[in-house]
């Protein structure tokens, strides 16, 4: 194991030559590997060995990527900072003491610390986004569907999407190019990529990350509309994507939680045994209040073209800080980054700048099908 608690199972898979011969991959320990563990960081899983290949992983196999490893991720991926692992938290690259962020943290450090020039992981409410803010990398999520997620364990059918982490976003370009199936429509790019921006409020008050963040976008783009999105509607959104990720993952734990709740670390066995309170009723009543919400949504992005924000409102936390205290700032990471989760939109996290010695991320979230123009966006920002 690496010094960063990052890479969990070290190996070395190669299928042949393609398209990404030349990039080594990194995968989280949810998504399977024939003939490997995947444990999703958990006792429960500790000795499950994979019988066949996710789609992704067979995808980038036979496109000639290598697969280096399985990376370590908060437990089932049910949380935003990684500090629920039998494997221990992973250490931030930048300041050992510090949270990766997650829950897709192991791949991203991975990447930052050059183990691998990708990484693979999910993203349920940011978990891609997150620990690419908080590590210093590019972080990926594209629109919600456009990658089968066959052969991953889930935390929500719904929600669930692969991303993708990198060091240069051309990376990521290259892989989405090779791997979505030709038959996806994605948007054509306009000649003025950045014609209209806007930003996204802060669910907790301004902080001195959010101030940097914005006062550098303002720098770069030097167009940031006076327009915001109204706060209800984003309250109403982020309730939403809780109801539907808990009482889809709950369903899915719910043998487990019966048997073996002791097994599971205390701030996902929460998560999941809230998600039992839900009722079928709830969680329709939800779905059709997704609809309403979505078509009001879909009127505010009339008039613009892509929402930019701050990735997370801080900086990466201690571990120590954190540990004991997982709900409460899985609540705060993901603030901003669980939007595009609910409405299936496309977004990425690009480094840039630094305070105190870390890292901070910009956000861009586009429209449906819209992946290309954002990867174009952060290929400028570069």
């Amino acid at each position: 194991m690496d010094s960063y608690n990052a890479v969990i199972l070290p190996t070395e898979i190669k299928r042949g030559e393609g398209p990404l011969s030349h990039l080594t991959f990194a995968v989280k320990d949810v998504i399977h590997i024939k003939g490997l563990k995947t444990t999703a960081c958990s006792r429960i899983l500790s000795n499950y060995i994979a019988n066949s290949d996710s789609y992704i992983v067979d995808l980038i196999l036979n496109k000639g990527g290598e697969i280096i490893g399985k990376t370590n991720t908060h437990e089932f991926a049910i949380g935003a900072t990684n500090t629920s692992s039998t494997f221990g938290p992973v250490k931030n690259p930048n300041d050992v003491e510090r949270i990766s962020g997650g829950s897709s943290g192991g791949s991203a450090v991975a990447v930052k610390a050059k183990i691998a020039d990708v990484g693979i992981g999910t993203d349920t409410g940011g978990s891609v986004r997150i620990p690419s803010a908080l590590c210093g990398t590019i972080g990926f999520k594209p629109t919600t569907g456009i990658i089968p997620i066959h052969d991953i364990i889930p935390f929500s059918r719904t929600l669930d999407t692969i991303g993708f982490i990198s060091r240069v976003s051309s990376d990521i370009k290259v892989v989405i190019s090779n791997i979505v199936k030709e038959n996806v429509n994605f948007r054509k790019k306009k000649s003025e990529t950045l014609r209209k921006l806007t930003v996204l409020p802060m669910m907790f008050d301004s902080s001195k990350t959010s101030e940097i963040v914005l006062k550098r976008a303002s720098e770069i783009f030097n167009i940031i509309e006076e327009k915001v999105i109204q706060e209800d509607i984003l309250v109403s959104l982020r309730r939403i994507r809780r109801i539907i990720a808990s009482y889809e993952g709950a369903k899915f734990h719910e043998r487990w939680l019966k048997t073996m709740s002791d097994k599971y670390f205390p701030d996902v066995r929460d998560a999941l045994l809230d998600g039992l309170n839900i009722t079928q009723e709830e969680y329709n009543a939800t779905f059709r209040e997704l609809v309403y919400y979505k078509k009001i949504f879909e009127g505010v992005m009339s008039s613009v073209d892509y929402i930019i924000s701050p990735t997370v409102p801080i900086t990466a936390p201690k571990i120590s800080d954190v540990i004991g205290h997982e709900k409460e700032y899985r609540r705060i990471l993901v603030s901003n980054t669980e939007i595009a989760n609910i409405l299936g939109l496309p977004s990425i996290s690009v480094p840039v700048g630094i305070l105190d010695g870390l890292p901070v991320g910009l956000m861009i979230t586009g429209k449906q099908f819209s992946d290309l123009e954002i990867l174009d966006i952060a290929v400028f920002l570069e």
